[in-house]
């Protein structure tokens, strides 16, 4: 999967890092080298991770930003129809060993899986003619193009993004899905949104896992509540708090393997130390939150594990 070199934008939460990748991997290396008292994990055990991520495209673009672009967040959540059933990567050479414990048992990852289908299913039950859907950041678009659309002719699809580079590949990905006549693209930041009563869904998911203001999160579902018409549905994702940050937390230990939590949390926290690990949220901060904006008929799915719930809520 070749790729230029991501854009980062002013405002951009979900990949910031922009570095060459021999000064991110060599500053990272630095890191465990220089906090191995800090943590309880070996600093031999983090450098392996390390090294185990350089042999790989998406380990080496997690090295270099510290998070996911739209091709990458849309490889990983299509890997169960994809490099599962086929065994390679992204560049064609088979899944290294560590990138296939991301992709199959790394248990965020299983989460957002879910969550995906989740979305799509919530999605598809909304399609109808007349529909106005956005997606937020868009990403590839991949959770509005992969819907069925055969029995509906008058739709149009918007995807909005800070990211330039995602844009353009929501739009090549609308081309290759055929329904480029019914999208729309627009580069926005979701904090600046100021649509107002157009959409009948916005699809959202990548931006309140990054921010820890719980008053910033307000304001973006506040912009998304007023971009909505009456009656319309706004469909998020959130994370839910471990066990050792709430004593009321949601996860479900029986479906849970430590051992793959214990490898997520060195590679995470120990190794990448990436931002959305401080944005936790329980199902009820995020209901009161959706209400305080004026948002009603909230339902939440869970995935297996409880890590990564979706929620639902109407205008």
């Amino acid at each position: 999967m070749h790729q230029t070199k991501p854009r980062i934008q002013q405002g951009n939460i979900t990949h910031k890092y922009y570095e060459e990748y021999d000064a991110a991997f060599n500053d990272l290396k630095q890191k465990i080298l220089k906090n191995t008292n800090k943590s309880q994990v070996s600093a031999i055990e983090r450098m392996q991770i390390l090294d185990d991520l350089d042999k790989f495209e998406l380990g080496r673009f997690l090295i270099q930003y510290r998070g996911l672009n739209g091709v990458w967040s849309r490889y990983i959540t299509l890997h169960p129809q994809n490099g599962r059933l086929t065994g390679l990567s992204s560049d064609g050479a088979p899944l290294q060993k560590f990138e296939r414990w991301i992709l199959d048992r790394c248990p965020i990852v299983i989460a957002t899986q879910e969550r995906f289908f989740i979305f799509q299913k919530l999605l598809q039950s909304v399609v109808k003619n007349g529909l106005i859907a956005a997606s937020l950041p868009c990403g590839l678009m991949d959770d509005l193009l992969g819907l069925n659309y055969r029995c509906v002719k008058n739709f149009k699809l918007i995807g909005l993004d800070i990211d330039p580079d995602s844009l353009q590949l929501a739009l090549e990905n609308a081309v290759q899905n055929r329904i480029e006549m019914h999208c729309e693209f627009m580069e926005v930041d979701a904090w600046n949104l100021k649509i107002k009563d157009e959409f009948d869904v916005v699809a959202s998911n990548g931006l309140n896992i990054y921010e820890p203001d719980d008053e910033r999160v307000e304001e973006l579902y506040s912009r998304i509540y007023k971009s909505l018409k009456a009656g319309g549905m706004f469909i998020n994702g959130f994370l839910t708090p471990p066990p050792t940050r709430s004593t009321k937390s949601e996860w479900d230990a029986s479906q849970i393997s430590e051992g793959d939590l214990r490898t997520q949390r060195i590679l995470l926290d120990d190794v990448l130390g990436v931002k959305w690990l401080a944005s936790h949220r329980s199902e009820v901060k995020v209901r009161e939150a959706l209400e305080k904006v004026g948002f009603k008929d909230i339902r939440v799915i869970y995935d297996r594990q409880k890590l990564f719930p979706t929620v639902a809520a109407t205008k």
